[in-house]
């Protein structure tokens, strides 16, 4: 049989995925897994929302998940519903670290409950990201739940920083990012303060020389992360002036997947919204009857050439996924940007048409999952911040995205370990709560509390340049 045409370019091609070499985006190269028994090669490693962005449906099994933690309960529906059959996963679970890594932000944690129900899981128990060996020992701490002996490591090597004041805090940061911006990763738990880290990093960079003074204010959208999915279906929820994007579309109100439309008007009591279309057309509609729907904040960015940027948004025309990072090369008043993203490829598109971009010297706890750098930053505010964002699964997350250097900016190093000692776990509708569990170890005879006690106890984008 002869090997298969490239879609794009027509040539000649060995194997999946149907496109050479120069026309393949650099999502698609092979991950290579190494295991101390050569069990796992060459696994074609995707997170579950890759599949379903680049429509590669036909090839989910057999292939491996990575971030499986970050999958929730409708991506997963999603994934499982492939040509009628039921989706057979092998989990591949890093023994030493991933019981620690952030959940998802939606309902459900479908792979943490298969795995107790007996799914087939390989185990890779080997560190190799951390070059540096006694980060690699911090690393090895946090992974195991020891966030005290972590931070005392942290700390006698110097790599704990306290300052009190906040804007001193802030700008101790900017400073140090700009010394050695190559390969420099900032990690901020809450949005409030990345924004301010990025924008304080951007005027650093300017003073020194390394990014453009000249700046272009282009209007961007911020996703208002603190609505849910569940939020969503009530008009009380939406904003006059939002934005909302319409993933799926609606044939009932002629809405095309992709559109966006502003909101005009909101109708708390009989749970309506009405929103002005791109074509200036009113229409209004119950939010229940809406799925895919994403809803923005309006405001400005000032970008200039050399600014490091994530996308806030997939997008399948470029083939771009979510916080996938890049430089600024060139932009125009028109809105034209060209980027160079951190795979080495160079996209180009009008800001009007993707708005979905920001600054990406620093990044949340939740985008910073899955990307590696050689240096990171990791700012931590115990006193504004609650035990969902400042907790062991962000100890873990953060300080394992060095590769050789991992340091801590905190207002006070007395809590510090208190504070990223709590567990965070999601509860799921069907776990037992403590009281409900203690009720029922009353109520139950000595025969049965043995059986009640055991149903319960179950429990790289790379950034260098």
């Amino acid at each position: 049989m002869r090997p298969p045409l490239c879609i794009r370019s027509k040539r000649r091609i060995p194997t999946w995925p149907r496109r050479c070499a120069p026309c393949a985006p650099p999502s698609w190269n092979r991950t290579h897994h190494s295991h101390p028994k050569g069990i796992l090669k060459k696994f074609k490693s995707r997170t579950g929302n890759t599949f379903l962005l680049l429509k590669l449906r036909h090839q989910i099994l057999g292939r491996a998940y990575d971030q499986s933690r970050l999958v929730d309960f409708a991506i997963a529906g999603r994934l499982s519903l492939v040509k009628n059959k039921v989706l057979r996963c092998l989990r591949l679970k890093h023994h030493t670290g991933n019981e620690n890594r952030i959940q998802a932000m939606e309902a459900g944690t479908p792979y943490e409950q298969l795995q107790e129900a007996g799914i087939q899981t390989a185990r890779l128990d080997e560190i190799i990201r951390q070059k540096d060996p006694s980060l690699k020992e911090v690393v090895e701490h946090l992974s195991r739940g020891e966030v005290k002996e972590a931070i005392e490591k942290l700390d006698t090597q110097g790599r704990v920083h306290e300052i009190a004041d906040p804007i001193e805090r802030l700008k101790a940061i900017s400073h140090e990012y700009a010394k050695q911006p190559e390969g420099t990763l900032v990690v901020s738990p809450d949005n409030q303060s990345r924004m301010e880290i990025n924008r304080m990093i951007h005027t650093e960079m300017q003073k020194t020389g390394q990014v453009d003074p000249r700046e272009r204010n282009v209007r961007v959208l911020v996703a208002r992360q603190e609505i849910t999915g569940a939020d969503r279906q009530w008009a009380k929820q939406y904003e006059p002036g939002n934005i909302a994007r319409y993933t799926k579309g609606s044939k009932t109100h002629g809405i095309e997947a992709g559109e966006y439309s502003r909101v005009e008007s909101v109708n708390a009591r009989e749970n309506l919204l009405t929103v002005r279309r791109e074509s200036g057309e009113k229409i209004s509609y119950d939010p229940r009857r809406l799925q895919g729907v994403t809803l923005y904040r309006e405001t400005e960015r000032a970008f200039s050439k050399g600014d490091r940027v994530q996308f806030t948004a997939p997008n399948r025309e470029q083939h771009i996924a979510n916080r996938e990072l890049g430089t600024i090369e060139r932009i125009e008043k028109n809105g034209n940007l060209q980027l160079r993203m951190d795979s080495g490829r160079r996209v180009t598109f009008n800001l009007k048409e993707n708005p979905h971009l920001d600054y990406g010297y620093a990044v949340n706890s939740h985008s910073s999952q899955g990307q590696t750098a050689d240096r990171v930053l990791v700012h931590l505010n115990t006193e504004q911040v609650g035990e969902k964002l400042i907790n062991r699964r962000l100890a873990y997350v953060a300080v394992s995205r060095g590769r050789h250097d991992a340091q801590m900016y905190t207002n006070g190093k007395t809590h510090l370990a208190e504070a990223l000692s709590r567990d965070s776990s999601h509860r799921m509708a069907l776990e037992p709560s403590g009281e409900s569990i203690s009720s029922a170890q009353k109520i139950a005879p000595s025969s049965a509390r043995s059986q009640v006690h055991e149903h319960t106890k179950a429990e790289g984008h790379s950034i260098s340049r």
